[in-house]
């Protein structure tokens, strides 16, 4: 089976042992994965970091696994497409799996399932905005529009670059720079919550004792890698 990678996965599951199989073969598709154990975990963990898909127990040990996506898709316009698909050792039916699932897979997963699954709500995940804004600027010339994504991409990288070197030297200043840098392809990108991530952390790192630092730079981070995952798809088509 090819990578599904890189891509950002919440696994939540209470059973450690469940926790510990499905790691090992989501990271072995090349998934970067990050583990809830509860409900409240899993909604916190949401609210601070960008997933692209979400595999949620239904049996948890404190709010049930429908009633978590439930108030995931209430946090906000942005996770009302998030794919989150529910698992457990009994099967459900049509109704109980409501408008807060996207799918459901019986645990333990069978190996090829799991991955069709995955493969086909990941796909389906890239978002059209980014290619109608590059089709935009380069009038649909296919060549241009993959060197276009491909510039963009490393732009981005740079940008991550000079978040972690700000960080390190403590300068604000550094940070600053990098934005001005990045302005036209934050436009081309025409991403506002890729936007208003990087105004968050340029202002938090002004401040002389900024409060949750390291939480908006990992949210800010993890948004740049799934722009660069979106742009370099394209710039390979």
């Amino acid at each position: 089976m090819e990578s599904l990678g890189p891509h950002q996965i919440l696994f939540v599951e209470a059973d450690s042992a469940n926790t510990i199989v499905a790691k090992q073969l989501l990271t072995g598709w090349g998934l970067h994965v990050s583990i809830a154990k509860n409900g409240k975990e899993a909604i916190e963990l949401t609210k601070t970091n960008i997933f692209d898909l979400i595999l949620m127990a239904l049996q948890l040990n404190d709010i049930d696994g429908i009633e978590t996506a439930r108030i995931i898709r209430r946090l906000g316009d942005q996770f009302q497409h998030v794919p989150i698909i529910g698992h457990s050792a009994d099967p459900i039916t049509a109704d109980l799996k409501g408008n807060e699932l996207t799918d459901f897979i019986l645990n333990p997963f069978d190996k090829t399932e799991l991955y069709n699954k995955l493969k086909n709500h990941l796909d389906k995940g890239q978002p059209d905005i980014v290619m109608q804004n590059l089709d935009r600027c380069t009038d649909g010339d296919i060549e241009f529009r993959r060197e276009l994504a491909q510039l963009l991409a490393n732009n981005i990288i740079e940008l991550m670059t000079n978040i972690d070197r700000a960080l390190k030297n403590h300068d604000p200043q550094v940070f600053t720079r990098a934005v001005h840098k990045t302005k036209t392809t934050l436009s081309i990108l025409n991403d506002a919550d890729l936007t208003e991530d990087i105004k968050i952390v340029q202002a938090k790192m002004k401040e002389s004792e900024p409060l949750d630092l390291d939480r908006y730079v990992e949210r800010l981070t993890n948004r740049c890698r799934k722009t660069i995952n979106i742009l370099n798809t394209i710039s390979a088509q």
